[in-house]
């Protein structure tokens, strides 16, 4: 808990100094260089400043063991236009594969074979309570406040927590040897949410900061 201790206050550090940007140009929601209230800049920092490397723009992760899926460029938006097949998944395939091999994908997106958004937007500033967790790896994190999210559906098959067992704020799912961990948005780690209740020591604990690279595809 001494670990996650100082996690937190490194990412109370790193909040304030993204506090009261909101530069439009650097970056957008989900960019590890956004210094505005969506961007992840400030998550980003907190992994360098707790002794992990974040490696940007990487394709297909490769040395690393966690990776977070932030951009929907795997997406095949023009499919329909160009009246052809949606290659979405073909594009998602190397990723699915590389889980499958022993990787942990952090993401608050739709990727095949992981765990499905709900149908209902929620838009609230309260906090969630862990309510029904079955997540040991994030002991010790009682709360968090993902503003506005869409809860994650759970399966028979996953973990869950900040939830009622149906739907969540965060879902596992064990994916081949690795496991997909879907957020009910990433907003939750976003510049304007990470000093939030426990979000930032939930970070810590979703991407086990201080112990290995972390990289964004």
């Amino acid at each position: 808990m001494l670990v996650v201790g100082l996690i937190v206050v490194s990412a109370v550090i790193v909040f304030l100094a993204f506090a009261g940007q909101d530069d439009a140009v650097l970056g957008g929601p989900g960019d590890p260089l956004g210094t505005g209230p969506d961007g992840l800049g400030a998550l980003r920092l907190m992994i360098e400043e707790t002794g992990g490397s974040a490696s940007l723009d990487v394709a297909v992760p490769d040395d690393q063991d966690i990776a977070i899926l932030a951009t929907t460029a795997y997406v095949d938006v023009f499919a329909e236009f160009e009246d052809r097949p949606d290659e979405t998944e073909a594009n998602y395939q190397p990723i699915v594969e590389w889980v499958r091999a022993g990787g942990v994908l952090v993401t608050g997106l739709e990727v095949p074979g992981g765990p499905s958004s709900g149908d209902v937007r929620v838009d609230t500033d309260e906090e969630i309570p862990r309510g029904t967790c079955d997540v040991d790896t994030i002991d010790g994190v009682d709360r968090t406040r993902p503003r506005e999210h869409t809860p994650v559906v759970v399966d028979p098959q996953d973990r869950s927590c900040f939830g009622d067992g149906a739907t969540a704020v965060l879902v596992e799912r064990r994916v081949g040897s690795g496991r997909m961990v879907r957020l009910a948005g990433l907003g939750v780690f976003s510049n304007r949410a990470l000093d939030d209740a426990d979000n930032g020591a939930l970070a810590a604990r979703v991407l086990d900061l201080g112990v290995g690279p972390v990289s964004y595809t």
